[in-house]
């Protein structure tokens, strides 16, 4: 009877909870692949169920972005409305998401995604974008290091169009920095 009752107040829930509510997920690297692998699959598979032994085969998401996802390097996000909770098959509780089909990329809004390496460290898209109109990255430092890598890309889709600096990109030599696409 408890299950019966817990599973009709989930339901009542999710059909009271339409609106506004955004549902996060960071995404991470549980196969070991290597940044470009790992972003170009993301990109060509989208997000993947995965049972991490806790709730099931879902894509779990959060609707607190703040200690969810904020320090994470790879974030994505979807609305739950009626027709993304009947074409994923999405159970929210008011505070996590569970999602029992994959979800394509072109689903889904990138709040911040991986543009940059830098000796194996990552910088997302939002923190280029501040650091880049802080001038603490500029083309000039870029060229005088080694191990870099920019996603050119997603670069242009993600950060270009939001820093002051025109045609960053071009100003970088790419005989020194790896450019590489993705999409």
């Amino acid at each position: 009877m408890e299950k019966f009752i817990a599973t009709t107040i989930n339901e009542y829930l999710n059909e009271q909870s339409f609106g506004n509510v955004k549902l996060y997920h960071r995404l991470s690297n549980k196969s070991n692949l290597d940044l470009t692998q790992f972003i170009k699959s993301v990109i060509t598979k989208g997000l993947i169920r995965h049972d991490n032994g806790e709730v099931g085969n879902v894509i779990w998401f959060s609707k607190e972005y703040g200690d969810y996802a904020k320090n994470a390097n790879f974030v994505v996000s979807i609305d739950y409305n009626e027709k993304n909770r009947k074409k994923y098959q999405i159970s929210y509780d008011n505070h996590n998401g569970y999602a029992y089909n994959d979800i394509p990329f072109k689903e889904l809004e990138v709040i911040k995604i991986p543009v940059l390496s830098l000796r194996n460290q990552i910088t997302s898209s939002e923190d280029a974008i501040r650091l880049i109109d802080t001038k603490v990255i500029t083309p000039e430092r870029l060229n005088n290091l080694e191990n870099v890598v920019i996603y050119g890309d997603i670069f242009n889709k993600y950060v270009q169009p939001f820093i002051k600096s025109k045609n960053f990109i071009d100003e970088l030599d790419s005989n020194k920095i790896k450019i590489i696409n993705v999409f």
